[in-house]
C-alpha cells in the first residue's frame, strides 16, 4: 500500500509554514502566560 497521497503531500508542503507559525504563537502565549503569572504572584503578595 505504498500509494502516494497527494492530500498528505500538499500539507507537508504547507506545514513548515504552519508549524513555525505555531511555535510562535506557543511561545508568545507562554510568555505572556508566565508575565500574568508573576503579575499576579507579585500583586497578591
Amino acid at each position: 500500500m505504498a500509494q502516494r497521497d497527494p492530500l498528505r503531500e500538499m500539507h507537508d508542503t504547507r506545514l513548515p509554514c504552519l508549524t513555525e507559525m505555531s511555535v510562535v504563537a506557543l511561545a508568545a502565549g507562554a510568555i505572556a502566560l508566565s508575565g500574568l503569572l508573576w503579575f499576579f504572584i507579585l500583586a497578591v503578595l
